[in-house]
C-alpha cells in the first residue's frame, strides 16, 4: 500500500471535510489502488500556497467507468476520511478548549481520537483519526 500526495483546491477541499464529497476524479498517473491512503492537502491556486489544512483517506473503491468511458488513464476513487489536520491557531491571540471544541463543530466532526499540543504561543490540535462526522 502507497501513500500519495495530492494538492486540493478550497472548494473541493472544504466539501470533503465536511463529508459531501467522498470521491475524486484523478488521472490515474500514481498507480492508485483500493488501500492507499491519499493525503488531500488545501492548496490555494490564487496565491500558490498550501493553506496548512489537510485530511488524509483511504481509498475504498476505483472505478476507471465501463469499458474506460472516463478516458484514457481516468479514474474515479471513493474515499474514506483516515485523518484531519491543521487546527492552528493564529498566535495573534489566546484561545481556549471551547475555541478547539467550536471548531471541531464547525467541521461536523462528532468523534474523533486528539491530541492538544499547548505551549506559551500557541494551542494546537492535531486530530488523529476522525471517528464520526455528521
Amino acid at each position: 500500500m502507497k501513500t500519495h500526495s495530492l494538492k486540493c483546491w478550497p472548494e473541493f477541499f472544504e466539501a470533503m471535510l465536511k463529508g459531501e464529497k467522498t470521491f475524486d476524479i484523478r488521472l490515474n498517473d500514481r498507480d492508485f489502488q483500493v488501500g492507499d491512503t491519499v493525503k488531500m492537502r488545501e492548496y490555494d491556486p490564487d496565491t500558490k500556497e498550501y493553506t496548512g489544512r489537510g485530511m488524509d483517506f483511504n481509498i475504498v473503491y476505483i472505478t476507471d467507468g465501463i469499458f474506460g468511458q472516463l478516458g484514457t488513464n481516468q479514474i474515479v476513487m471513493q474515499l474514506e476520511p483516515a485523518m484531519v489536520l491543521g487546527f492552528n491557531f493564529p498566535r495573534d491571540k489566546t484561545h481556549t478548549i471551547e475555541d478547539l471544541v467550536d471548531m471541531m463543530k464547525e467541521s461536523k466532526i462528532k468523534s474523533c481520537k486528539a491530541t492538544i499540543n499547548v505551549n506559551d504561543v500557541n494551542l494546537n490540535m492535531e486530530i488523529s483519526r476522525v471517528l464520526e462526522q455528521t
